[in-house]
């Protein structure tokens, strides 16, 4: 329930806030240093969670996360200096981490094994059935604003409703969290490795799931910051285009989702995910050159439907993989939106490509993003494919 409302409250964050940066004056090179403050600062929160591990409670990290980032996007929406700015993204990156780290070891913690793949799917699913309302909404919210009080459809007063409405109902999503339960203990190791497993395995199996986080987090961090602005500033998208575009793409992605189980039923968990990431491969180079907005949003779709399919297959998988002891600490490293590694990764590609976008355009820093998500795929099928479990194992 919670992920019900925060999901669509920051939908208005991914659809506009980049184009609210634009219409204060700011420049991509700043919108790419936002960005990538915004990840540091999530390194720092991640680093000390990897630390930490599992000695605090998820379901506070979870409360305390939730609470605190929806002040800090409800304080981005109203400041508009380059000191409230970066402040406000601070608080916003340092929170982030919080509850990201706590969420997915939280619902493995109230699972069992067996569950996971179709718990994990169904999550996914809700939050993108929620982002398809949230990115829609996002899009039509500037033009009632301004249909309302007669102000710009484009201004910045119109973007600072929608982004304000965002934050109140992300901020929502707190209500539900503090009626989660005392997580129980479990009463021995399900990972898959053998409870006798040794540490250096482990250490081993955190360490690669890291460097793919960091290979796959560089890609994806020269195309998402900036995938608004690609709409709108390459191909003349409107904004309410822009974010019924979002929502479709979320609809699609919503709907391949539940194609999951079935794959990894037939193909086990790590084949499944190298097939998927191979195959969106020449559907984003397939949007960095399209010559038209139609045929740009058809790559995307799939695109999209086929990145987001991998997500409940990696969660599951590196959960069964991982001791129970051990799962906060591997999210705080690798996890995709909050990790260490994301994180550094996400920095680095968004101050890049700010400056690259300025001096070669969309299409040709878009397609740097390729050979990233290439290696970084390569990686995770060399390493873990020992590791493959098909049948009934792999729809757990």
């Amino acid at each position: 329930l919670s992920c019900l409302l925060i999901s669509p409250g920051y939908s208005p964050f991914v659809v506009l806030f980049n184009l609210y940066l634009k219409r204060l004056g700011y420049s991509e090179v700043f919108i790419g240093d936002l960005a990538s403050v915004t990840a540091l600062a999530t390194l720092l929160t991640a680093l000390t969670m990897g630390f930490l591990g599992d000695r605090v409670p998820r379901r506070w990290l979870f409360r305390i996360g939730v609470a605190m980032s929806g002040l800090g996007l409800a304080a981005r929406s109203l400041l508009t200096g380059r000191a409230g700015l970066l402040a406000s993204t601070v608080v916003a990156g340092i929170s982030f981490p919080l509850w990201h780290v706590a969420y997915i070891p939280l619902l493995t913690g109230y699972s069992r094994e067996e569950e996971r793949t179709h718990l994990f799917s169904v999550v996914a699913a809700a939050w993108l059935a929620t982002g398809v309302l949230g990115s829609a909404l996002a899009g039509a919210l500037p033009g009632f604003y301004a249909a309302l009080t007669g102000v710009q459809p484009e201004g910045v007063s119109a973007y600072r409703f929608a982004l304000l409405a965002g934050a109140g109902c992300y901020g929502l999503g707190l209500l539900p969290v503090l009626f989660i339960p005392r997580e129980k203990k479990p009463q021995q190791d399900e990972s898959t490795e053998h409870p006798s497993a040794s540490a250096w395995a482990v250490s081993g199996h955190i360490v690669a799931f890291t460097a793919v986080a960091a290979l796959l987090a560089f890609g994806e961090g020269t195309i998402l910051p900036f995938l608004n602005l690609f709409f709108k500033e390459r191909l003349g998208a409107e904004v309410s285009t822009i974010g019924l575009t979002f929502a479709g793409a979320k609809m699609v992605a919503f709907a391949a989702t539940f194609l999951v189980p079935a794959l990894t039923q037939r193909w086990g968990q790590v084949r499944t995910v190298t097939g998927l990431r191979l195959a969106l491969l020449p559907f984003l180079a397939g949007m960095a050159l399209a010559p038209s907005f139609g045929l740009a949003v058809s790559f995307y779709y799939s695109w999209a439907a086929l990145w987001n399919m991998t997500f409940p297959v990696t969660r599951a998988f590196q959960m069964a993989l991982i001791p129970e002891n051990q799962r906060v600490r591997v999210t705080s490293l690798s996890g995709q939106t909050s990790g260490v590694a994301p994180s550094l990764a996400t920095a680095a590609a968004s101050a890049l490509t700010g400056r690259l976008i300025l001096r070669y355009g969309y299409s040709a820093v878009y397609l740097l993003a390729i050979p990233f998500l290439f290696v970084g795929t390569l990686v995770y099928h060399a390493v873990f494919r020992r590791y493959e479990r098909t049948g009934t194992a792999a729809a757990r």
